[in-house]
């Protein structure tokens, strides 16, 4: 008695599967744009495999994605590239890599006006000497804050202009909103050192030569050119 319960159990699960498999097939023909999104649905979960708590997260995920169409593109933007690289470094770094990739999340998450300095701070780090436009433009951005806006991102407002703040424990020299180079300051590094036989921080090779430097110091130069005349014509 039992398995004839189950039985009919089953094969009702069955007809409602192949309903909906010929109700998905009906609307895939006569919806050829939209097609190949249901095709990567199922991709996705063949991908994922038989891991039920992962199954149930994609499905969740799923469901969530149809109420905030956004979350799709954020997801995809959080995970291309990841399983590559964790495959790529060795064994014994994947748990400190982990640990970076979730503290960025918490800053993002909790401390959301943090976000510019950290992009620059990681644009630092890819960019190296050639100092990326995420840099460039972080600087002349908060070169061209009023004196309220660069008190609330916790920059210092000095004479006509907000810059950037020193750090904590940081002893190497950096660019400021001047694209001058300043200790105490971790961005643009590459681009100063600290003279010889000297506690002052000058341009490095890198420094001098850098057209991205250059042109950002121009857009500063002028974006604050009015602001610099009141304050000598006071």
């Amino acid at each position: 008695m039992w398995w004839s319960t189950d039985h009919k159990i089953k094969k009702a699960q069955d007809d409602m599967s192949q309903r909906s498999i010929n109700r998905i097939g009906t609307y895939g023909e006569r919806n050829p744009n939209t097609r190949r999104k249901l095709g990567s649905i199922l991709d996705a979960f063949e991908y994922v495999g038989d891991e039920r708590q992962d199954l149930v997260l994609l499905t969740r995920l799923l469901n969530r994605m149809v109420l905030s169409p956004g979350l799709a593109s954020a997801v995809c933007s959080l995970g291309v590239g990841y399983e590559q690289l964790v495959g790529t470094l060795p064994p014994d770094q994947v748990p400190a890599f982990n640990g970076i990739v979730k503290s960025v999340g918490r800053i993002a998450v909790h401390h959301p006006d943090s976000i510019v300095d950290l992009r620059t701070r990681l644009a630092v780090v890819a960019g190296g000497g050639d100092l990326g436009d995420a840099v460039v433009d972080s600087l002349v951005r908060t070169a061209g804050l009023g004196r309220v806006a660069c008190a609330a991102e916790n920059n210092r407002f000095r004479t006509y202009k907000c810059d950037v703040p020193k750090e904590v424990g940081v002893d190497q020299c950096g660019l400021n909103t001047n694209f001058a180079c300043e200790r105490g300051i971790s961005t643009g590094g590459d681009n100063c050192e600290i003279a010889d036989g000297s506690n002052r921080c000058r341009l490095s090779t890198v420094g001098k030569r850098n057209k991205a430097r250059l042109e950002g110091r121009r857009q500063v130069w002028e974006s604050t050119a009015g602001a610099r005349a009141a304050y000598n014509n006071r």
